[in-house]
């Protein structure tokens, strides 16, 4: 439970910063950042319930700062 709000938070967090930069390079950076923590997320809430839609959203998010 813990470990979920802390995710949300840096995901949000890492969002705001995306969009309040100026640079963008920083600003890919906190992009990765936000999209990596939604991954992580489905990473645990798969792991605890083992559902297939958390699955595909953890490889959707792992896959999306590589693009």
């Amino acid at each position: 439970m813990i470990t979920q709000i802390l995710l949300q938070l840096t995901s949000a967090v890492a969002s705001v910063g995306r969009v309040k930069t100026s640079s963008h390079i920083v600003s890919r950076r906190f992009n990765a950042l936000a999209l990596g923590a939604v991954a992580a997320y489905f990473a645990v809430k798969y792991a605890q319930m083992g559902r297939a839609d958390f699955l595909v959203g953890l490889i959707l998010f792992a896959a999306a700062p590589h693009r």
